[in-house]
């Protein structure tokens, strides 16, 4: 029995097959792509399958797991081509060409092999890839070595000839660790002995790193946005200083990560190619660096850059910078980047459900990633702020109402008596526990939501249409005048949406008087209780002489 040498086997795959000559002398196993991935139904992971999977494997018995997935085809070695044939999962075997040739999976000690017909996107395999996925049980005192045989046979007048066999030998963990210490999902290279989990390391790790973030995080929340490119400066010119003393780029990840939250402020104020810009700009200064922290500022200018397509209706582009940022963040701890991943993953759907339309598939996978957006929260330690609760929250309303910040709620979109009575518990739940702590910007947008439950209520009743619509109106003219100070145009040209359509909802003659379009007022800048930034960089600075030290 011959076994494929491991560094062909993952050489990079060709897009296509090439070749209809299936000569078995020259036909070997290829492993496209493989993943690694911890299955359970407790833990918050960042590479999860979806809650109807999960039921399968509890209703077999399956508790916590590792999956291993191969996307497999055959290689004619020869002339380097992979075979273009038909493989089709039949009586838990592989079969090509009809049964000439077949793959076949064995697993010591005993595990679960199944072949699913998509690949770990969920998209759907061509006709010449197979999915190998195999489910190893975890017994969490005692680490487990597995076995896994991928044999190529060639059906020869009943008999069965192996043309290749590839072995994998799969670590569940190692003594002193467990198994959700160690990388997973679709990007990994090694799934027999995987890498630890990524942490955050260095000043950002710290809580001044994490004190300066929120600072400019609460700057742009509470549209102080002079203040704080004065800020940005200040501390621009401050790391210029420390790394004459410490070296050059020592702290340049703390300079990007606020890039990014300028990112994120271009992004308010609507600058959207600036915003994308910024955000690239990041990523490109990443890779020619290799900046400490990489993977997480990297999966953050992802989702930043994804919002920007989403806002504009390319849900496409958004959907793939999302499969970037998560494939990225697979292999990090639970922290503040993965959940706000996640909320990224449930925005991007909530806006798709407001201005086309979501499948059932969708509609699941929205329900789930508001979960589990909740749940990565918190598990991390790096933020107790309420900052990503109440954005996916907000989020959430707008998705049972179908709605979108940017316009007024499409009458032609359908909403259920239970979307609109979720809607309102969700409400009552930020009106009772987040909303005295956010921030200005979130209070704004909570409350155009909040409008949107009442205007889809006097959509749905007849008998509460006008007191619904007066309520809608009362909610905007007050959030208008926050949104204005604040500059929030798409908030701005949200409320003034809704109002031009209530005017017209109600009798338009009755109320014109009542609305009135506002021109900009200034911006009146809220002032930072906390500390400023060259406080925070000069116990920057004394901390880091302590690690120096150490």
């Amino acid at each position: 029995m011959k076994q494929s040498n491991m560094k062909n086997i993952l050489r990079k795959s060709r897009t296509r097959p090439t070749t209809s000559s299936f000569r078995p002398k020259f036909g070997r196993l290829h492993i496209v792509r493989q993943s690694r991935q911890v299955l359970d139904f407790d833990k918050v992971g960042q590479s999860t399958d979806r809650p109807n999977a999960n039921r399968f494997y509890r209703e077999n018995g399956f508790g916590t797991s590792v999956i291993v997935q191969f996307i497999v085809g055959i290689e004619d070695i020869s002339t380097g081509e992979l075979w273009d044939c038909s493989i089709k999962n039949k009586q838990r075997k592989l079969f090509l060409e009809n049964g000439l040739f077949f793959i076949d999976v064995k697993i010591s000690p005993n595990g679960l092999v199944c072949f699913p017909g998509s690949d770990f996107k969920q998209n759907q395999l061509p006709d010449h890839l197979g999915n190998v996925k195999c489910v190893l049980p975890v017994e969490e005192d005692e680490p487990l070595r597995y076995n896994i045989q991928i044999k190529l046979y060639q059906n020869n007048c009943d008999v069965k000839t192996c043309l290749d066999c590839v072995e994998f030998t799969v670590h569940t963990h190692e003594e002193g660790h467990d198994v959700y210490d160690y990388q997973e999902g679709r990007g990994i290279a090694e799934v027999e002995r995987p890498q630890l989990k990524i942490k955050m390391t260095g000043i950002l790790a710290e809580e001044i790193g994490r004190e300066i973030i929120m600072l400019f995080q609460n700057l742009g929340d509470n549209g102080c946005y002079d203040k704080f490119f004065m800020e940005q400066r200040k501390l621009q010119e401050g790391l210029a200083m420390l790394e004459e003393r410490f070296g050059k780029n020592h702290f340049k990840d703390v300079e990007l990560s606020v890039k990014l939250e300028e990112s994120i402020l271009l992004f308010e104020k609507h600058q959207m190619d600036d915003c994308v810009r910024t955000a690239t700009e990041v990523i490109n200064e990443i890779i020619a660096k290799n900046i400490t922290n990489g993977p997480f500022l990297m999966a953050k200018a992802h989702y930043i850059i994804s919002a920007v397509y989403r806002q504009c209706g390319n849900f496409d582009m958004a959907k793939q910078h999302m499969e970037e940022s998560t494939e990225i963040l697979e292999s990090v701890v639970v922290c503040e980047e993965t959940a706000v991943n996640q909320y990224n993953w449930a925005a991007l759907l909530s806006e798709k459900a407001a201005k086309s339309s979501l499948s059932l598939v969708e509609q699941k996978d929205a329900e789930f990633r508001f979960q589990n957006c909740l749940l990565h929260w918190s598990a991390q330690t790096q933020n107790d702020s309420n900052r990503c609760p109440m954005r996916a929250l907000i989020r959430n309303i707008n998705f049972h109402l179908r709605t979108s910040r940017q316009t007024y709620p499409d009458e032609r979109k359908s909403v259920s008596e239970y979307g609109l009575i979720r809607a309102y518990q969700t409400i009552k739940n930020v009106e009772q526990n987040l909303l005295k702590t956010c921030s200005e910007r979130h209070k704004v947008t909570f409350r155009v939501a909040k409008s949107d439950y009442y205007i889809r209520k006097a959509m749905m009743y007849e008998e509460d249409k006008k007191q619904c619509a007066e309520k809608a109106i009362t909610i905007l003219e007050d959030t208008l005048k926050t949104a204005i100070r604040l500059k929030l145009e798409n908030e701005i040209n949200g409320i003034n949406d809704r109002m031009r359509h209530l005017s017209v909802l109600l009798d338009r003659e009755c109320h014109e008087k009542r609305y009135q379009s506002q021109p900009f007022g200034r911006r009146r800048a809220e002032e930072n209780d906390g500390r400023t930034i060259i406080d925070l960089l000069e116990e920057l600075c004394t901390i880091q002489l302590d690690m120096t030290k150490n």
